[in-house]
Order: structure tokens, then sequence, then C-alpha cells
């Protein structure tokens, strides 16, 4: 699906960053079909050449330094430094529900880097942000990134079905910064 976009940016002389081809094909969830529509959104308010935070802003979606952040925050037990990042991409429009099922994706993705060595065939990342995924899950037990996996998880399942889901997803971030460590028993 990259190939296909790279053929069609060269075609089309419009240059992507490697960043934002990469979120694009994450978004397209492996339809060419809708990876070749968000790359028209794309080109259409981006013009010539794009960022990532341009398709960040166009497509709508979480910054992935919003991401890391809240990462850094709910694995060192800090729900209010959580809660305050949360607030601010509310503050920028996101979606809560975006924001639930890319916060999802990312604790999966640790979840991923920390289980195997050689993750780059199942995350589809950068190398570069591969390699901060790791630093950040460095000293975590797979254990606990799988419990808060199923908390992000049933967050976005309920996220997306409340009239409130800032609430809801406010509440399981704050859960998930207050999880106790697993005991090996």
């Amino acid at each position: 699906l990259r190939q296909r976009l790279e053929a069609i940016l060269e075609a089309e002389g419009v240059t992507i960053a490697a960043a934002a081809l990469t979120l694009l094909v994450r978004e397209a969830g492996g339809s060419v079909r809708d990876a070749i529509s968000l790359l028209d959104q794309v080109i259409a308010f981006a013009g010539e050449s794009a960022t990532e935070d341009d398709v960040v802003g166009i497509l709508g979606v979480t910054d992935r330094r919003n991401l890391h952040a809240i990462a850094d925050a709910t694995l060192a037990s800090d729900a209010r430094t959580a809660l305050e990042i949360v607030d601010r991409v509310h503050g920028y429009g996101i979606d809560m529900g975006q924001l639930a099922i890319d916060w999802m994706r990312h604790v999966r993705d640790l979840t991923i880097v920390r289980t195997i060595d050689e993750p780059s065939a199942l995350v589809d990342l950068p190398q570069a942000e591969i390699e901060a995924l790791r630093e950040q899950v460095r000293g975590v037990d797979a254990a606990t990134l799988r419990r808060l996996f199923s908390l992000a998880h049933d967050a976005a399942q309920e996220t997306a079905r409340s009239p409130q889901p800032r609430l809801v997803f406010e509440m399981a971030i704050s859960r998930m910064a207050d999880l106790a460590p697993v005991v090996d028993l």
C-alpha cells in the first residue's frame, strides 16, 4: 500500500513526509481505495508538499507526540499530567472516540515492542519511533502492558457509545494511571 501511494505521489509530483505517509497507510486500514481517498484529501488541502502535522490536521487524528506523552504519564502513574494532555487534545478539537482508538493502537504498539525483539513487521512505524516506544516500555513488564491494552480497548468501545465520550475517556485514563503493578505469584 505504501509503495502504491509512493508511485501516485511521484506521478503527481507531490512530496509527503515519510511519517505522514506512514500515518496515511495506517489510517487506511489496508484499503487501497481508502488510502487513495485520504491521499486526495491531503493533496487537496496541503498542495504539493505535506508534513506529518499537515496530515494530522487534515485527517483529524491524534498527534503521536500526544500519545507518547499520555503513555509517559500513564506509565509513571501520573494521572494529573495524563488528564491535562487529554484536555489539551480535546481543546484542539480532536474527536475523543478517535483519540481512544489511537490510544488503544499506541498501547498495542507498546506491548508488541516490549514483547518482540524485532517488531517492525508487526508495528507500522518508522524505526526511530519504534526505538522511542522501546525506551518508553523499558522496565515495564508485559503483563502490565496487556492490562493497559485491555483497559484501552474497553475505553475505545465505551467512548464510541457514550454521549459523553470525553468523560469516559478521562476516567479510563485515570484508571490506567492508577493501575497497581502486577505481582508475579
